[in-house]
């Protein structure tokens, strides 16, 4: 009996290791309260007319939908783009950014996470913009080492100047407690067999 209450205080610790690592995943109240974000000092120009923000759609894949028409700049690496996102968010002990970002529309659109920690300053992006076909979906993260930021949220951009469908939902990660315990069935089964138990 002692070594079993041994064995779960070592499957207690490890799950606090396996959590010991904060990730930022928006939940539906905050991707619904997301909004156009104006753009950086030095960005090129971009719009959207009336961006729309909506959840429970039979035919939407995630959980809250966006859907605008873009208007920018033909100039851009991604002509046309605008920037969605939750203004003053509090990302304290947070080490990680994910969100899975799904195209509900017929037309390829290309999407990324950013993270604004100054307005007018500079902008962190996730590693480069991910091309998402008709009914896709994509999961997104980037690393975040800020204690508060401006602006969190999405880039959506295409090479047209079209309306976009886009839609997100937090990503669920996959527990660590299922490893854990998977390791303990194993351990506790090794020691009944050595009859140590």
């Amino acid at each position: 009996m002692k070594r079993f209450l041994f064995m779960m205080a070592v499957c207690a610790g490890l799950t606090g290791l396996v959590h010991a690592a904060p990730t930022c995943t928006l939940s539906k109240a905050d991707l619904l309260n997301m909004q156009e974000v104006p753009p950086a000092t030095g960005a090129f120009s971009y719009a959207t007319d009336d961006l729309i923000t909506y959840s429970n759609d039979n035919g939407m894949l995630g959980q809250v939908g966006f859907v605008g028409t873009l208007m920018g700049n033909p100039n851009g690496p991604i002509s046309d783009e605008v920037w969605i996102g939750i203004p003053d968010y509090d990302l304290s002990s947070i080490d990680t950014y994910n969100l899975t970002l799904c195209n509900d529309n017929d037309d390829v659109w290309y999407v990324r996470l950013f993270v604004w920690e100054d307005t007018g300053g500079a902008v962190e992006w996730s590693d480069s913009w991910v091309p998402l076909n008709a009914g896709e979906c994509a999961a997104l993260s980037m690393d975040v080492d800020y204690a508060s930021v401006d602006y969190i949220g999405i880039g959506i951009g295409g090479y047209r100047q079209d309306v976009f469908h886009v839609s997100a939902c937090p990503i669920i990660p996959a527990p660590g407690a299922v490893l854990l315990a998977a390791i303990g069935t194993g351990l506790v089964g090794w020691m009944r067999r050595r009859r140590s138990l």
